[in-house]
């Protein structure tokens, strides 16, 4: 019952992020999320954030699981497989599941960038 309402908070999260988002990527990782991200996600988004965080190796695993299950097939999800990928080794005595994303632009960005191509 615990797992399940934490995987429900975990996608809650996810959702707020993915409405105003281009495009997002769920992993996990033992790392912190700056060093996750500076290592493998800058050049492709623009954002991380921390969706949970446990000392159980084997909960984030398994929220990460549900998480790419429950989003595969979102037209913005950038996720290549469903499921838990990869292996997580602890830097900080940390597990953490998290989300890469890219922001939506705004009306006004979107407005600023037509006038600044012509």
């Amino acid at each position: 019952m615990l797992h399940r309402q934490i995987a429900q908070k975990a996608i809650d999260r996810a959702n707020f992020i993915i409405k105003t988002s281009q495009k997002f990527e769920i992993g996990k990782t033992g790392q912190t999320t700056k060093a996750r991200f500076n290592s493998d996600y800058r050049t492709y988004f623009e954002k991380i954030e921390r969706i949970y965080r446990s000392k159980d190796k084997s909960l984030v695993n398994d929220l990460e699981s549900t998480l790419t299950t429950f989003f595969k097939g979102h037209p913005k999800n950038f996720n290549l497989k469903e499921g838990s990928a990869g292996e997580m080794t602890d830097e900080n005595g940390y597990y953490i599941l998290y989300i890469v994303f890219t922001p939506e632009k705004s009306v006004i960005e979107t407005f600023l960038d037509r006038f600044r191509k012509k």
